[in-house]
């Protein structure tokens, strides 16, 4: 799912708005009254400082994962989206990339161990030689067995 903001810019002066980004998902940032006009959007640590992140755009800027892998997750940057032709400054503010924890593509008939933990799921799992497990008659449904090769 992509996250979207709408803004409306205001030809007579720059708005100061906050935005926040999730680190591992995607943005897009849409200015609404100016959907036919080139845009970028500069993203940098301090006001005035060489922009660490520029994206351009028209009428919107796509603020995909990987532009932002580099920043700290937790800081607030700066930012501002410029019209190109001018160029003339629309918005500026700070821009917070929020932390997250990116779902990996886990298997989760795997991950969960056959509802481990959840009612009417295994309750505890056991390391045991092919052996010893041979040796259970018989073993028992509210456990995980691992089989090890020693």
């Amino acid at each position: 799912m992509v996250r979207a903001l709408s803004l409306k810019a205001d030809d007579a002066e720059a708005i100061a708005r906050d935005i926040v980004v999730t680190r591992d998902e995607p943005c897009v940032v849409t200015v609404a009254n100016k959907s036919e006009v080139e845009i970028v959007l500069t993203i940098a640590a301090l006001p005035g400082d060489v922009p660490l992140v520029e994206i351009p755009g028209v009428g919107s800027v796509s603020i995909e994962p990987v532009f932002v892998q580099a920043l700290t997750e937790g800081r607030v940057y700066k930012y501002n989206i410029w019209q190109v032709d001018g160029p003339m400054l629309l918005f500026s503010g700070g821009v917070e990339i929020r932390n997250s924890i990116a779902p990996s593509g886990a298997d989760f008939a795997t991950t969960f161990l056959n509802n481990f933990g959840q009612s009417g799921g295994p309750s505890q799992v056991v390391v045991l030689t092919a052996a010893e497990y041979a040796a259970l008659t018989p073993p028992d449904d509210d456990t995980i067995y691992m089989i090890s090769e020693g």
